[in-house]
C-alpha cells in the first residue's frame, strides 16, 4: 500500500488517494452488558454541519468524499444520559491527479500553446491574404501595362 501516506510527526494524519474516498465507520463502547442501552451520536466534521441524532446504530458509511481534510466524530450516551468524551479519527482525501498543482500547470501551458498557435495561425492566414491581394494587384498591373503598350503600338 505505498500509495497511503502518513504524515511524519506526533499527530500524524493519514493521507489517502482520491480513489478511496467512501468510509464505514464502527464504533463501540467499553461498557460491557449495557449495550442495549448506549445510544451514539456522531458528526464528519468537513461533511456534516451537525451531530446525528442519538441512535443505537454504532456504525456509518460515507461515500463519494470530495478531496478534503475530514475528522470522524462520535460520542456515547449511557441510560443515565451521562455523554463521554469525543472521540475523533482525523484523515486527508488526496485530490485525484487532475485537481493537482502540476496538472493546473500543464492547463496552464496547454492554453497558452493553444492560444499561440492560433495567434500564429491566424498570421500566417493574413500573409496568405496578403501575397494573395499583391499578386492580384501585380497580375491587374501587367495587363494594364500590356493594354497600354497595345495600344502604344496601334498609334505607332
Amino acid at each position: 500500500m505505498s500509495k497511503l501516506k502518513e504524515a511524519s510527526g506526533k499527530d500524524s494524519i493519514l493521507q489517502l488517494p482520491a480513489v478511496f474516498n467512501s468510509f464505514r465507520f464502527n464504533f463501540s463502547s467499553p461498557s460491557y452488558g449495557i449495550h442495549q442501552h448506549l445510544e451514539f451520536s456522531y458528526k464528519l466534521s468537513g461533511y456534516d454541519e451537525n451531530w446525528s441524532s442519538w441512535t443505537q446504530q454504532s456504525e456509518k458509511s460515507y461515500t463519494n468524499l470530495q478531496d478534503g481534510e475530514y475528522t470522524f466524530l462520535v460520542k456515547v450516551r449511557n441510560n443515565l444520559n451521562q455523554v463521554s468524551s469525543v472521540a475523533e479519527y482525523s484523515f486527508v482525501v488526496l485530490p485525484p491527479w487532475y485537481k493537482t498543482l502540476w496538472a493546473k500547470i500543464g492547463y496552464f501551458l496547454l492554453a497558452t500553446l493553444g492560444v499561440l498557435g492560433l495567434i500564429r495561425l491566424r498570421k500566417i492566414e493574413q500573409h496568405k491574404q496578403q501575397l494573395k491581394h499583391e499578386k492580384q494587384l501585380s497580375s491587374c498591373c501587367v495587363i494594364s501595362i500590356s493594354w497600354k503598350l497595345k495600344k502604344m503600338k496601334k498609334k505607332l
